[in-house]
């Protein structure tokens, strides 16, 4: 039964290596880091772009995989020094992330994405000193904190009705003053 399992596991491995993954360089395999926080992201080379723009996509590990975000773009003509070794950027980890295991990968935008180049399967939590196996998996996203609410104060406003001398029309200005001490003058015309 053992070297079932180790033939079955060596032939997993096989199809990932024949399907062409390429893995980040940077950040290392099981590392963790907290929300909110900027990560160096580092690979050998880059894809083949044949003149496509360049995506690096933060994706959820797991059942959908989905697309979360996208954390940095490029054009190609922006790339076409980058060939000469190593390619770093540094990517926002958003502070409202759900807590679970995420990966970013080059999506080239139009382009052939049949052997990504992504990172290693990496933890996001609340904090970042603790373990790989202990970061806790959130399903749903938390609510963002609700914005400080203005404090409700009156709107003071004064009226003035004056009527130009030899005129059918009068005039009424409204003066009104809000609670950020902003003057609003309106102007209204009738005709008598």
């Amino acid at each position: 039964m053992k070297i079932f399992a180790i033939l079955l596991t060596a032939s997993l491995y096989a199809m990932t290596v024949s399907a062409g993954t390429e893995y980040f360089s940077s950040p290392k395999p099981r590392s963790v880091f907290k929300k909110g926080t900027r990560v160096t992201f580092a690979l050998e080379s880059l894809p083949e772009l044949e003149g496509h723009p360049l995506r690096a996509n933060l994706y959820r590990e797991g059942g959908d995989r989905a697309l979360v975000y996208t954390m940095k773009q490029w054009t190609a003509a922006s790339l076409e020094d980058s060939d000469d070794g190593e390619f770093k950027f540094d990517g926002l980890l958003s502070r409202y992330l759900p807590s679970g295991f995420y990966y970013v990968q080059l999506d080239i935008v139009g382009g052939d994405n049949e052997d990504p180049v992504k990172s290693y399967t990496f933890g996001v939590a609340q904090k970042a000193n603790i373990r790989y196996e202990d970061v806790p998996i959130q399903t749903r996203k938390p609510a963002k904190p609700a914005k400080p609410a203005i404090p409700a104060q009156p709107i003071k406003s004064t009226k003035h009705t004056t009527k130009p001398s030899g005129s059918a029309k009068s005039v009424k200005t409204t003066k009104t003053t809000s609670h950020h001490g902003i003057s609003l003058l309106r102007l209204h015309n009738k005709v008598l």
